[in-house]
């Protein structure tokens, strides 16, 4: 029992209460942003990663067709002759593959203790 002579303070209470309660209120805060921004991450990479190409916006401030009223003017026939396309180079004779950027070439390596080494 506590008795009015008695120099124990309870938890929370005292002169340092209202501190440590904003100090807890800001650590939950944090915690609660870290959360909100750890989901938004794992939303985007889980959109990325349904592939799904989103097609481009068109850059042109054109319209795609006259406005109404109007017509638009016919293009003028090309009497220019149109050139063959190039042909495709042919492939080398040259089998082996290219290197990889992704991983290196494999090598013999002989091991410490390998017992063929040097053989």
């Amino acid at each position: 029992m506590v008795g009015p002579g008695d120099d124990r303070r309870r938890a929370g209470s005292g002169d340092d209460a209202p501190a440590r309660r904003a100090r807890i209120a800001l650590i939950l805060a944090l915690a609660a942003a870290a959360l909100a921004v750890a989901a938004v991450v794992i939303v985007a990479v889980a959109l990325s990663r349904q592939g799904g190409d989103v097609a481009p916006a068109p850059t042109t401030s054109a319209p795609s067709a006259p406005p109404a009223g109007t017509t638009a003017p016919a293009p003028a026939p090309s009497t220019a002759p149109v050139p063959d396309p190039a042909p495709a180079p042919s492939p080398t004779d040259n089998t082996t593959p290219s290197p990889s950027l992704s991983a290196p070439p494999p090598q013999d390596v002989p091991y410490p203790g390998d017992p063929d080494d040097g053989r």
